[in-house]
């Protein structure tokens, strides 16, 4: 329950324009402020990748388990950001995971350990 109204997100969906804050205040920031397909033409050569790799952390009592639920998904994302595509390598990527996991193990990293890490 929230004493004040400012604490409540309400979005609204277009048709058109996927969705959008509406902000009575600012009704041309309303009116423009969601990304078309021309802003959208122009910025793409601009675009490398993924641009972040929220966690949600509301649910998460202890660091351990931010850890457990940020590596190795944040290898991966460097992977995906830092890469040319055209030289991305699954295999490879999985190889060199293996000497990134002994680092976790080293500084103590309380990561999701998959069948190739144990």
């Amino acid at each position: 329950m929230s004493m004040h109204k400012f604490n409540t997100f309400h979005f609204h969906l277009t048709e058109d324009q996927g969705w959008r804050i509406e902000i009575k205040k600012y009704p041309l920031l309303t009116q423009i402020g969601s990304v078309r397909k021309e802003t959208l033409d122009s910025a793409v050569a601009y675009i490398m990748g993924a641009q972040q790799g929220n966690v949600w952390t509301e649910y998460m009592a202890t660091p351990e388990h931010v850890e457990y639920m940020v590596y190795p998904r944040a290898a991966a994302l460097a992977e995906v950001v830092w890469s040319p595509k055209e030289s991305r390598d699954y295999v490879s990527f999985k190889n060199r995971m293996k000497e990134q996991i002994k680092r976790y193990d080293v500084y103590g990293i309380n990561y999701f350990k998959t069948e190739s890490s144990k």
